[in-house]
C-alpha cells in the first residue's frame, strides 16, 4: 500500500482553494509558515481569511446556439 505524501504549509497556502473545506489546515499552515520566519499570528484579532471561499451549488449550464454565417440572416 503506497504511503500519501505529506501535505506541506507552502502548498496550502498557495492554493486555499483546493483547502477551503479545512479551515484549521489552513490556519495551521499559515501560522507555521510564518514561525518559520520568526513571526507569530494572533488569529483572534485577525479574524477570517480575506479569501474565503463559499462552496455553493454548482451553476446552471446555459444552451448557446451555435449558428455558422450562412445560417444568419
Amino acid at each position: 500500500m503506497p504511503t500519501q505524501k505529506p501535505i506541506e504549509p507552502l502548498e496550502v497556502v498557495e492554493n486555499p482553494e483546493e483547502f477551503c473545506d479545512r479551515p484549521s489546515l489552513l490556519r495551521a499552515s499559515w501560522a507555521e509558515l510564518k514561525a518559520r520566519r520568526g513571526q507569530s499570528v494572533n488569529f483572534d484579532t485577525i479574524g477570517d481569511p480575506a479569501y474565503r471561499i463559499e462552496q455553493g451549488p454548482a451553476p446552471e449550464p446555459r444552451v448557446i446556439p451555435i449558428t455558422h454565417g450562412d445560417d444568419a440572416a
